[in-house]
């Protein structure tokens, strides 16, 4: 009945879509759902490409499903499909489609679905499934997680904790998603789990990296006692290669995760960013985060390379007290929003940044930052242009003669990227600056040490570390009852997401 009431009215809206004429010769390849971290999790329930299929074909039935909610914004399937199809993009079009005729059931499943299948679900509510993108009611979305995932833990009896098993051990570097989700699973085949942590606080990126006012702390915190509860121990305030060294790890436990995240900012590489005042945009996100007070003056100034961190920046400098918080960009408002992962994200954010009284300097780059007696007092840029077209067409950004000026500071933080701070042995060969593993196994170049998460793929979403975490674990039990690696990507397939 669904299906014929709006069949018709959902192909108009698809039609509205970009890509919608795309969808009709979608090559079925199945790489969109090959490189799904939610499909990884989630076979049972998600499969973009049939997702697409059924949409192509007008099925008015999926917009009371959950499946449409299950989307996690990673957009791995837009870069890898050779039509370059946004799948994201089209499905949030269609969830708007859908929660506008009032079909709210699918996303109450979907939440049921999350909670029941994904670790630190609440979390990945807010900062992946993002349905307060579609659903314009911030209370009818708060009380959806609340109720279903959040107090859904009080309704039931507490899940029991699952005592060791087996006489292996195994250590996880890094209590971020990757980390917990690899100790949530393995706990539960009956491993004996030890967590370290060089950070006060369990978390990793989720703790230090986000702001609060996109992932409340005790969203967070709920999430984090589920996993608790099951009888992982998490050691906090210790530092592998610091306080407890690498070979020590290695001859107390029988196999080992690394999991340590990005938490190293990157440098801008001008003259001036060693100054008394400069801060890279991860640690000061971090300070703040962890409770400690940051001083940063009146004026400050955000320089952007990598977007979504610099706004984040900003927002919470903003936040801070001074009487001016700027962004500098050396590209133009459409680049500045546009991006083929947080598309929407940086967008909402951007908007938010300016509502707040953050102004952004498009088309502007600093050249030097300007200090006296070794304390920061401003920074020297230049507007920017696109200059002449080389022989492939492009066209770079030059700095326009004669543009300079000078913006006046207090503070300067620098959103340039990240970088692993974990040095791994020796033994564990790198890729730049990544831990290189076996795609399918996540074994790095030592046997018995496995990496996964941020720290092995290079800056990625929670959901994509939570897929990495579930990933290492089914290879860490195979290894340790010395069952052949070979069949790992079987196995986890054949796992069906099940935690």
């Amino acid at each position: 009945m669904v299906r014929s009431i709006h069949a018709s009215s959902l192909e108009k809206a698809l039609r509205s879509i970009l890509d919608f004429e795309k969808l009709k010769y979608c090559y079925e390849c199945g790489i969109c759902t090959a490189s799904c971290p939610v499909a990884e999790l989630l076979p049972k329930h998600y499969n973009p490409r049939i997702l697409i299929n059924s949409l192509s074909l007008g099925d008015g039935e999926i917009l009371d499903s959950a499946e449409l909610w299950l989307c996690a914004w990673c957009y791995r399937c837009y870069r890898l499909c050779p039509q370059s199809l946004s799948l994201p993009e089209i499905f949030q079009a269609v969830r708007r489609f859908a929660f506008e005729r009032g079909y709210i059931k699918g996303f109450i499943r979907a939440l049921e679905i999350i909670r029941e299948n994904i670790p630190l679900p609440a979390s990945c509510c807010y900062i992946c499934f993002h349905p307060e993108r579609v659903i314009d009611n911030k209370q009818l979305v708060t009380e959806a997680i609340q109720h279903t995932i959040l107090d859904y833990k009080a309704e039931k009896p507490k899940e029991k904790s699952f005592p060791p098993v087996h006489d292996e051990k195994v250590a996880i570097i890094g209590s971020g998603p990757a980390g917990l989700t690899a100790a949530y699973k393995l706990i539960k085949k009956g491993y004996s789990v030890t967590v370290f942590e060089s950070l006060p606080d369990v978390g990793g990126m989720l703790r230090v990296g986000i702001p609060d006012y996109r992932l409340p702390r005790v969203v967070l915190d709920a999430d984090i006692e589920r996993i608790k509860d099951l009888g992982i121990e998490i050691r906090t305030k210790v530092s592998i290669g610091k306080n407890l060294m690498f070979n020590e790890l290695s001859k107390e436990f029988d196999a080992l995760f690394i999991a340590t995240g990005m938490h190293k900012g990157k440098k801008l590489g001008i003259e001036g960013e060693e100054l008394k005042g400069v801060i890279n945009a991860i640690d000061f996100l971090r300070e703040v985060n962890i409770g400690k007070k940051v001083e940063l003056g009146d004026r400050v100034a955000v320089v952007c390379v990598h977007r979504l961190l610099a706004i984040d920046a900003a927002r919470v400098a903003l936040r801070l007290g001074p009487k001016e918080v700027n962004v500098i960009y050396r590209r133009s408002r459409k680049r500045m929003i546009f991006h083929e992962r947080i598309g929407e994200q940086i967008q909402k954010e951007t908007k938010e940044a300016e509502r707040e009284g953050i102004k952004i300097h498009f088309m502007t780059w600093p050249k030097k930052i300007l200090g006296k007696d070794g304390r920061l007092i401003g920074i020297e840029c230049a507007r920017m242009m696109l200059g002449t077209p080389t022989k492939n067409a492009k066209r770079r950004l030059e700095p326009i003669k004669g543009s300079e000026f000078v913006m006046k500071l207090d503070s300067v933080i620098l959103a340039v990227g990240q970088a692993p701070h974990f040095i791994p042995p020796k033994e564990v060969e790198l890729d730049r600056n990544t831990i290189r593993v076996d795609p399918v196994t996540l074994e790095t170049t030592l046997c018995g040490v496995f990496a996964g998460g941020e720290v092995q793929s290079g800056p990625s979403t929670a959901i994509s570390s939570i897929a990495a975490g579930k990933q290492a674990a089914v290879s860490i039990d195979h290894y340790l009852k010395g069952i052949s690696l070979e069949h790992i990507e079987k196995v986890l397939r054949s796992e069906n997401g099940s935690f």
